[in-house]
């Protein structure tokens, strides 16, 4: 498992090598570019619920390795600014 708790990264390598599928082939299959499938495994950023749907879909990835990659990454919500009114992305945990 990667460090930080997140199993993700380390997972979509390990099983991306066992089935000889590359960064550029598994961003086709699911629909991104290579470059964001290589920020999600070094834990640079964070696949949305539905790119990491097909992620999980194209990889079989374990139910377990999904559960444990949303509940050990930060939470991102965003709220307007009383302010201005402009719309802030703020992190939580």
């Amino acid at each position: 498992m990667s460090l930080g708790g997140d199993p993700l990264p380390y997972e979509m390598k390990r099983v991306r090598g066992e089935m000889n599928i590359s960064q550029r082939k598994l961003a086709e299959m699911v629909g991104c570019s290579g470059v964001f499938i290589s920020k999600i495994e070094s834990g640079q950023k964070y696949p949305k619920a539905n790119l990491l749907a097909k992620i999980q879909e194209a990889l079989r990835l374990d139910n377990e390795v999904i559960r444990r990659h949303v509940f050990t990454r930060p939470y991102q919500f965003q709220t307007r600014s009383s302010a201005q009114g402009q719309l802030v992305t703020k992190t939580a945990g």
